[in-house]
């Protein structure tokens, strides 16, 4: 039986440097390419080569399809994508752009959110749907990779007659328990005034629905304590308000740092605080967790079915209740017992599950609709 032909599109690469979406495309990607039963094939557009993980990935010259060279990145995620294959394949884009070609395609969708649908302005919603909305519609499977994704879904789009999977997000190898840092780890520790752990953890977007600004207010009602945001430079609006708060001195901002470097950040917090209002899966959650960092964080949307019993979730933003979540953690024999409900939650997210539920799911769909 010959292998089935996989069209990936990879323009994410183009559209971010480095990102959650980014991660699970590598990671598909690189499972495609060790799998002897598929034939997968690549779509690389303009600007890819800056994307870090686009820079992992090794894809044979052989199996690259260039695609047309858009003056706009902008432009590029709205045009069409030429799939110049003879007979029948399988394509899957990574940011929902439209397949054209000669040959049978049978298309596959991932579904990570619907952020856009609760806090975007409508101009950005308006074009964000359209093309959401359009690849649901021409897909015969459709990939979410939460139940609360799921449920959003069926919220809004009609997918009657679509094959459908729940397949979680995968936690990377680089996240591990390391009981004991080496020097190098001290000396990065040491570079940000954070090596006796008394510092709070919050990694990824400050988006509003993020509520960062709630964990500034923690912050205050916690002197001993430091804070540590990885994710993008602050703003000099951010920093300014900083500033009026005094707490200028106690929050360390780092950004585009490695895996490696992460991992020693969750090794070393007191805890990760996430009280983000919704997350198509929350990422930062299951790598704490696989690497015994305690958590807190909201009880919605797909927070719970990640965490599971190993976090610490609130119904609500109270500043009382979650002093007295990260004061609870000052007891050894709580922190001890909260850490290994992370580790064994954490161990249920992998990328060998992730991509080979993918790549099962392919067959699948493939094989009733070729």
């Amino acid at each position: 039986m010959l292998p089935i032909k996989i069209v990936l599109d990879n323009i994410i690469y183009s559209k971010e440097k480095q990102g959650g979406i980014s991660n699970y495309w590598y990671e598909i990607s690189s499972a495609l390419l060790r799998d002897p039963s598929v034939a997968p094939f690549f779509v690389d557009a303009k600007d890819a080569e800056f994307n870090c993980c686009w820079q992992r990935l090794k894809v044979p010259e052989r199996q690259r399809i260039i695609s047309q060279q858009n003056s706009s990145a902008f432009l590029a995620r709205l045009s069409p994508v030429n799939i110049p294959i003879d007979g029948s394949c399988l394509y899957h884009s990574s940011f929902y752009r439209r397949p054209i070609g000669k040959g049978q395609i049978t298309e596959i969708t991932t579904v990570h959110d619907f952020t856009h649908n609760y806090y975007a302005p409508w101009h950005k919603r308006l074009i964000h749907n359209n093309l959401k909305y359009q690849a649901i519609n021409r897909s015969q499977g459709v990939i979410c990779v939460s139940n609360n994704t799921l449920n959003d879904l069926n919220k809004f789009c009609n997918i009657k007659g679509k094959e459908v999977a729940v397949i979680y997000n995968g936690v990377s190898d680089s996240y591990f328990e390391k009981p004991n840092f080496s020097k190098d780890d001290i000396d990065f520790l040491t570079s940000l005034n954070i090596t006796d752990g008394r510092f709070l953890l919050f990694v990824g977007s400050r988006a509003r629905y993020k509520n960062f600004d709630f964990l500034l207010q923690l912050l205050q009602e916690l002197p001993n304590y430091k804070l540590v945001v990885v994710g993008a430079s602050f703003s000099k609006n951010e920093i300014n308000d900083l500033r009026i708060k005094n707490l200028l001195n106690r929050v360390i901002n780092t950004n585009n740092i490695e895996n490696s470097r992460l991992n020693i950040l969750y090794n070393a917090a007191h805890c990760l605080v996430y009280p983000s209002f919704y997350e198509g899966f929350g990422i930062p959650v299951a790598e704490a967790m696989k690497t015994g960092c305690p958590v807190l964080a909201l009880n919605r949307s797909s927070i719970p079915e990640v965490a599971g019993d190993a976090a610490v979730l609130f119904d609500d933003l109270n500043l009382e209740e979650c002093k007295v979540g990260i004061k609870k953690l000052e007891n050894e024999d709580h922190r001890a017992e909260a850490k290994q409900k992370g580790l064994k939650q954490g161990g249920k997210f992998s990328w060998k599950n992730c991509t080979q539920q993918t790549i099962d799911f392919y067959k699948q769909v493939y094989s009733r609709n070729a």
